[in-house]
């Protein structure tokens, strides 16, 4: 009898959870479509192959490498703070790595007309791994040198948009790797003896 009187109530949920995810992934189409095709020119073709580059595991590591390596501080708190901007981008790459394979959302350029301007992805879409990179580099990068941290982030934003630009990502695939990247950074550094590692460089 329960059932009977919640199930009308139920349905309705439902439909309305059908009908907003709906909604969600044809907006989130529209802007791929806009961004990929829609803002095509010269310029961005030139610009953006090269700048998603920044989002690359290979440019994570020359970023550990380097912050690690201009801390004036004894050997000792280099090694302490390479290791523990390993252990940020370590958990920020495999946060993003479970969770593209408990969505596994196809690419766009498997399911839809669309121009793809880097090498075709063989992974996953959901999230980007490239604008988690970003905004974890970008929030240590912020906390380190505060007074350019609009910079940081409009850079980290900017590789955001190649990987829609390039046709590779839908946009809440970059929303969701940025969000992931900024808040496990913020998450790791909120902690005492990692805070007291990355500190503002003065």
């Amino acid at each position: 009898m329960i059932a009977l009187a919640f199930s009308p109530l139920i349905s309705d949920l439902i439909w309305h959870a059908e009908s907003a995810a709906s909604y969600w992934l044809a907006a989130d189409l529209r802007i791929f479509q806009f961004i990929n095709s829609g803002l095509s020119n010269a310029t961005l073709d030139r610009t953006m192959p090269l700048l998603t580059h920044l989002g690359d595991s290979w440019a994570a590591w020359i970023f550990i490498l380097i912050m690690a390596a201009i801390n004036h501080k004894p050997v000792e708190s280099r090694l302490k703070k390479g290791i523990i901007l390993t252990l940020i981008y370590g958990f920020v790459s495999a946060s993003q790595l479970a969770i593209k394979h408990l969505i596994e959302r196809p690419r766009p350029f498997l399911e839809h007309d669309a121009i793809v301007r880097a090498v075709f992805p063989t992974d996953f879409s959901f999230p980007s791994g490239h604008a988690a990179t970003a905004f974890m580099m970008a929030v240590v990068l912020s906390i380190q040198y505060p007074r350019y941290r609009y910079a940081f982030y409009f850079l980290a934003c900017l590789v955001g948009f190649s990987r829609v630009y390039l046709g590779v990502h839908y946009p809440s695939d970059v929303i969701a790797g940025a969000i992931i990247g900024y808040a496990i950074a913020k998450w790791m550094i909120s902690f005492r003896n990692i805070k007291e590692s990355i500190e503002p460089i003065k």
